[in-house]
């Protein structure tokens, strides 16, 4: 096998990747839910080109919990619970 980006052995290199793409789907889900959005939406980060799309989308969409004081739920007891904004 060659070798990777900046002259790291493959496993390194797939290693670093590995690490980036498990912080920015970490980081993506707890702001989703933060939000009030279901932490499932962070998979749309895994397709190439509609990535900077959901990124855009997401700045631009309605943020339930920041925009309704009513919508914030105690989350202590389980932070990665959702719970659907009320309508």
């Amino acid at each position: 096998m060659g070798e990777a980006i900046l002259g790291l052995p493959l496993w390194a290199a797939l290693t670093i990747y590995g690490t980036a793409l498990a912080a920015m789907m970490g980081f993506g889900a707890f702001v989703l839910v933060r939000v009030g959005r279901s932490p499932l939406w962070v998979l749309l980060l895994l397709v190439p080109f509609v990535q900077p799309l959901a990124i855009w989308i997401f700045a631009y969409y309605r943020w339930p919990r920041i925009e309704d004081p009513e919508g914030w739920v105690d989350r202590r007891d389980n932070p990665w619970k959702y719970t659907a904004p009320r309508s």
